[in-house]
């Protein structure tokens, strides 16, 4: 490894508790103040920065310090038409730029996110003073709207890392990133992020399953989230991180979903699974796949006095993220209600720390038009440590008069002679 210029010290390093971690990215992000998130390979930094970029509506521009030269943090050297010396600024400055001056007077922002700046030389990390001190790359001065995010893996678990010089370092607030509670990112995953749902209705359905059941499955495996491996040989091979199972298994799990042949498809996830988080996670998530044997989500939205609990807490979990996947992705507020009927039973059965993580995910897609649920008081303190309770208590004072659609459903009717449902 190149030789350290300068290490982190645990003084300057602010390590908020992971509940709390989102609001003080957003503290960091309103203060317009440059950060630095450090956290291992996969953890979901990248994904954090620019889902909350979106739901703030601001230009997101991500660059890879690994694969950028001096010159595109510094500037490209160029003669002007007037003889005159020049550094012109890349095109993502230009992008950030122009995306700032079409939002006008509206409120909002941009983020320049540079990601992987532990694998910036010496001459990289030169370049990018500037930038964090004077907001500047090249000739180009950035917006003073564009805020400065700065991810880094610890050096001894990036390629070719090096360690922050002095100088950069001084520049940020260094942010420890650990990896993610099981929970709240299998929350995350329900609802995909609060991203768009794909234009193929077909494959949407599949990928709304795929979710369903890896967010199921990571809720009751939780320590198979994040397994970085100590050594060097199988960190180079395939391991389970929040990264691998959200942007890997996923998409490779929904579309073997659809082939036809029941052999050709559990042969072939194997293959995707395996390659995608290791044979160990890859085996128990698909022992853990197979043997599910859940009910139809859609059925239990419309007839939710059709569920019954199951007895092992696995089979509760894949249960109740088909039965929320599901509502969200109908996104409407019947399905929401109904979804909710479903996870008061679940408390009633004691079983409300397992309900906590799909309810989280219905709470950050609430339909509009759908007031608080009956079953809202058994989650007040999931609500108040993430932060949602102040958000919902907005959002209810802005419609105070809105009724409740579709609540509580009977179960459906027995069939008639035997019939299937």
């Amino acid at each position: 490894m190149p030789a350290s210029t300068t290490r982190r010290s645990a003084k300057t390093t602010v390590k908020p508790d992971t509940l709390h971690l989102r609001r003080t990215i957003d503290t960091l992000l309103d203060a317009n103040v440059p950060f630095v998130l450090w956290g291992p390979p996969g953890v979901g930094k990248t994904r954090v920065i620019e889902a909350l970029a979106a739901e703030r509506g601001w230009h997101c521009e991500t660059v890879l310090g690994s694969i950028r030269e001096p010159q595109d943090i510094a500037g490209f050297p160029a003669i002007t038409p007037d003889g005159s010396f020049s550094l012109l600024a890349p095109d993502y400055v230009q992008r950030i730029v122009a995306a700032v001056e079409r939002a006008g007077e509206a409120p909002g922002g941009a983020v320049l996110f540079l990601d992987e700046v532990s694998n910036c030389a010496p001459p990289q990390q030169a370049a990018l003073l500037r930038v964090g001190t004077d907001r500047t790359i090249g000739d180009t001065r950035l917006p003073g709207s564009c805020r400065i995010v700065f991810a880094a893996n610890p050096p001894d678990q990036a390629a070719d890392g090096w360690e922050l010089s002095a100088p950069l370092a001084n520049r940020l607030v260094h942010v420890d990133f650990p990896a993610p509670q099981a929970a709240d990112w299998a929350a995350g995953l329900l609802r995909n992020w609060g991203g768009p749902a794909d234009p193929d209705p077909a494959r949407e359905a599949r990928l709304v399953a795929a979710r369903a059941a890896v967010a199921g499955f990571v809720a009751a495996r939780p320590h198979l989230l994040h397994e970085l491996p100590g050594d060097t040989a199988s960190a180079g091979r395939a391991w389970p991180s929040p990264r691998s199972w959200a942007d890997l298994v996923v998409p490779s799990l929904a579309t073997a979903a659809a082939i036809t042949d029941g052999d050709t498809r559990a042969a072939v996830e194997q293959v995707l699974i395996t390659g995608a988080v290791g044979a160990g996670a890859a085996w128990e998530f698909l022992t853990w796949y197979g043997d599910r044997d859940l009910p139809d989500p859609h059925h239990l939205l419309e007839y939710p006095g059709d569920f019954v609990v199951p007895e092992r807490p696995d089979r509760v979990h894949a249960v109740l993220a088909s039965v929320v996947g599901a509502a969200i992705a109908a996104g409407d507020a019947t399905s929401w209600a109904s979804a909710w009927t479903i996870l008061g039973a679940a408390i009633k059965a004691k079983l409300g720390e397992i309900a906590a993580v799909s309810a989280r995910a219905l709470l950050e897609s609430w339909p509009e038009g759908a007031p608080r649920p009956p079953e809202f008081g058994e989650f007040r303190t999931m609500l108040r440590r993430t932060g949602l309770m102040q958000r919902i208590e907005v959002a209810e004072a802005a419609a105070p008069d809105t009724v409740l659609v579709g609540a509580a459903r009977p179960a459906a009717a027995e069939p008639a002679d035997g019939a299937a449902r």
